[in-house]
């Protein structure tokens, strides 16, 4: 627990030459950042600053706060850490832009803020470029854009230069094969199982034709990914589903994925690491999970497949003279949800297993991760309609400010949303990720 908990939360220490100023700032701090950081052992150096501060850094620190004035700053520029020049309150400080300045051509990493809000925006995208880089992902089955089995290979619009992913979020990807995975899911104890099941079935409104014993399997399938996660000591994972595990065993994740995604670990499937890395970006930024699905500019079938073309094409010119799309996907993480869940077969093919529960309406963020993994195309949204679908579990009816050119400048069907405005924040965790943020506007 306490290395899940060092993931979650910005470790600060605070150096000065007075203890009263030290704890002002820290009540300060506190009162805006919350539970996002925590506070080490803060050094008061009463009378000299060494020129060499090292020696007194906690190794847990992730920020340092120096309450000094002048020259007395310097020996912060040397230790690389981001430094946050604290001001009263977390308001404008004038006399903080010169030493600023005087960091910054040092070569060291300076935030100073204008606005608490700002302070605490700044603060949430620093937890969520640590969370980034603690990270590590594993990819259940072959990855889709690598392997030489192409019956295997399924979504293949991600960034398979893995070493290009490390450079840039700071998390590792380990490939987990999908014999191993099913190998797991037939050592798990069946009492064990019953026992989390428990917990499944009061979360479930509507079993509807779905036997108790099919959503054990999915129980089963869950605790093998966890005990995996937990061997491997990683925090997030990706499957891919359709192509690979389908293949070899028909088992929809669908509903253990979406309990992960609860237990604050994002998990994504159908093998798409960069939409999972976006889900991971939103879900370290807010809290909360998020939802990966495909953007249709067309109505759902009702069963196994899709409208004839030209039903798609006369709905796309409809959805797009009204800037209108359509969400959809089968993982509903409940903590967003506004009900227990209505199981159902997977895509109303009579076998399967996927759940619908009701969104919220209301405003969202709309992102995907493109193809190098070093840009992103974000815009905002509103969801106006909720639906059950008859193929995909769950329609989401989108509006956009400008939906034809989100489409073209994301990279895959496969898009993610996060209920809030978290553009502000996003483009600053892009700033200081090297990450390039497109805003669609």
């Amino acid at each position: 627990m306490d290395g899940e908990k060092s993931k979650k939360v910005l470790y600060i220490q605070i150096f000065g030459s007075k203890t009263e100023n030290v704890e002002k700032a820290k009540k300060e701090i506190k009162e805006i950042a919350g539970d996002i950081v925590e506070f080490l052992p803060d050094v008061i150096f009463d009378k000299k600053i060494p020129s060499d501060i090292s020696p007194y850094l906690n190794i847990k620190t992730d920020i340092v706060v120096p309450l000094f004035l002048g020259l007395d700053v310097e020996p912060f520029a040397y230790i690389k850490k981001p430094i946050i020049l604290w001001t009263e309150g977390g308001y404008y400080g004038a006399w903080s832009k010169d030493l600023n300045s005087f960091l910054t051509l040092k070569g060291a990493e300076v935030y100073q803020f204008i606005t608490p809000s700002e302070a605490r925006e700044t603060l949430k995208v620093l937890r969520t470029r640590k969370r980034m880089s603690k990270s590590k992902i594993l990819y259940f089955g072959e990855m889709a854009g690598t392997t030489a089995h192409r019956d295997l290979s399924g979504v293949i619009g991600s960034d398979w230069n893995l070493e290009r992913v490390k450079d840039v979020f700071g998390c590792i990807v380990k490939q987990i094969p999908m014999d191993y995975l099913l190998k797991e899911v037939d050592k798990v104890n069946l009492d064990s199982a019953k026992e989390e099941f428990k917990e499944w079935e009061d979360k479930v409104e509507d079993f509807g034709d779905i036997s108790k014993d099919g959503y054990l399997e999915v129980v089963k399938f869950y605790l093998a990914m966890k005990k995996i996660l937990k061997e491997q000591d990683a925090d997030a994972l990706t499957i891919n589903c359709l192509s690979d595990l389908f293949k070899k065993k028909f088992i929809t994740p669908c509903q253990a994925l979406a309990k992960l995604n609860d237990e604050d670990i994002p998990a994504g499937c159908e093998g798409d690491l960069n939409a999972l890395l976006t889900m991971m970006v939103f879900h370290y930024t807010t809290d909360t999970p998020s939802i990966m699905g495909n953007i249709y500019l067309f109505r759902p079938e009702n069963g196994p497949g899709f409208p004839p073309p030209e039903v798609r094409v006369a709905d796309a010119k409809e959805y797009l003279s009204q800037n209108k799309a359509r969400f959809t996907h089968d993982v509903i993480p409940l903590r967003i949800a506004k009900s227990k869940y209505f199981l159902t077969t997977y895509h109303n093919s009579g076998k399967g297993i996927t759940g619908y529960a009701e969104l919220p309406k209301g405003e969202i963020t709309v992102a995907r991760i493109g193809p190098e993994a070093n840009r992103m195309v974000i815009t905002t949204a509103e969801i106006v309609e909720v639906e059950k679908s008859g193929h995909c579990s769950f329609s989401a009816y989108l509006k956009m400010k400008n939906l034809e050119e989100y489409l073209r400048q994301t990279s895959s069907i496969h898009n993610v949303i996060t209920y809030g405005n978290h553009i502000s924040e996003i483009k600053k965790l892009g700033k200081i990720m090297n990450l390039k943020v497109v805003e669609i506007g």
